[in-house]
């Protein structure tokens, strides 16, 4: 039976009414959707749809601990079910409360411990949350438990290459590749894993693989072939590629670099001589060190540095300063207005809420370094 199916009132259909609201989320339409959220929670106030629903609305307009306390309904509604245990954790995760997040994510692990779906969902959540022992773990487990899903052979590849058992994944890729050769992200994460040599190379299998693709190249074929190419000295063959892998990335987003440039605008205004003028208290703990820089600029190397030091560990790159960024904002109807409402946020709440995040996510050592490099986006808030 549906741990999360319950009675609604005779004439109310309540199938129907999630399908009508899970579809005006789908579309963008926020007002409509909250309008019929309210009233799937009122008319069948024991269901947990409703709640996983207003979870959703509220995560979109980015009011993460109106998102937890949604979630929080429904899996008291159903604690047994799977999918509230994993909206739990994610409304967890954005809301800051990263070590609730871990225990739960422990216990669906051990209560679908022969679930290949679950363990699946289960290495993914640990991924973003840059546990990747657990993460390797529920893939490997995974991967006993349904040998044949070639899904979960990517994950248990990706998962070896995060654990640094780079031959494992090359033979798990190698596997995939062969078994489903469209698999073209495979292809290039294959190409990652060493540099290539004239005797130990790739080239020939996936310039056949391109042929018959008439132009229509992917991304990350084009981006294979040009990093197996630079290994192999011929550049001008190799930036062909990346050229062409480019210019189809780009076809395939819809991004508009002035909203960009209008945000960083707004940053500069915002957190100029009078925001640092103000006479305001933040917060003391000196435990994070903020690694910043353009892609391919040295941050992992200055990383690697710092982390020697007995009482410094790196945490990799993080979404925590963000999702904390955002949290202190508030619900905001656009980016100019949450930047403007994070200048007036109280930067001693924000960074207690940040460190709380990371120290939830495992930092244990008394120094960590974050090495996110689109953290210059909040330099203002971090000094």
């Amino acid at each position: 039976s549906d741990p999360m199916a319950a009675a609604a009132s005779p004439t109310f259909d309540v199938a129907a009414a999630i399908a009508h609201a899970d579809t005006l989320l789908r579309r963008g339409k926020r007002a409509e959707a909250g309008e019929a959220i309210a009233t799937l929670i009122a008319e069948a106030p024991a269901r947990a749809e409703p709640w996983l629903l207003r979870a959703r609305l509220d995560q979109i307009e980015g009011d993460f601990v109106a998102m937890l306390e949604a979630a929080r309904q429904a899996i008291a509604i159903a604690p047994q079910s799977m999918i509230a245990g994993f909206m739990c954790i994610e409304a967890e995760t954005m809301a800051g409360e990263t070590a609730a997040a871990r225990v739960r994510l422990a216990d669906i692990e051990q209560r679908h411990a022969n679930d290949p779906v679950a363990l699946r969902r289960a290495a993914e959540t640990y991924t973003h949350l840059g546990a990747h022992a657990e993460a390797d773990r529920c893939a490997q487990a995974a991967r006993a438990l349904r040998p044949d899903d070639l899904d979960g052979l990517f994950q248990a590849a990706s998962c070896a290459l995060a654990m640094g058992r780079l031959e494992e994944a090359e033979t798990a890729l190698d596997e995939l590749i062969s078994r489903r050769p469209s698999d073209f992200d495979a292809y290039y994460n294959r190409a990652t894993l060493r540099t290539q040599t004239p005797q130990r190379n790739h080239v020939a299998a996936m310039e056949a693989a391109l042929a018959p693709l008439a132009g229509n190249a992917p991304p990350a074929l084009s981006y294979a072939l040009a990093k197996e190419y630079e290994d192999l000295g011929e550049i001008e063959r190799s930036f062909d590629h990346l050229e062409r892998g480019a210019a189809a990335r780009r076809r395939a987003l819809a991004y508009d670099v002035q909203a960009d440039v209008s945000a960083m605008n707004d940053i500069a205004g915002h957190f100029g001589g009078a925001f640092f003028a103000r006479d305001t208290e933040g917060f003391a703990d000196e435990a994070p060190i903020f690694v910043v820089g353009l892609p391919r600029s040295g941050t992992t190397l200055v990383d690697r540095i710092l982390s020697r030091h007995a009482r410094v560990e790196s945490r990799g790159e993080l979404n925590d300063l963000p999702l904390a960024v955002m949290r202190a904002a508030g619900r905001t109807p656009d980016k100019a207005q949450r930047i403007a409402a994070t200048a007036k946020a109280d930067m001693r709440a924000l960074g207690a809420s940040y460190v709380r995040s990371v120290r939830g996510g495992g930092a244990s050592a008394p120094v960590f370094v974050d090495k996110t490099p689109l953290n210059f986006l909040y330099l203002g808030i971090i000094a």
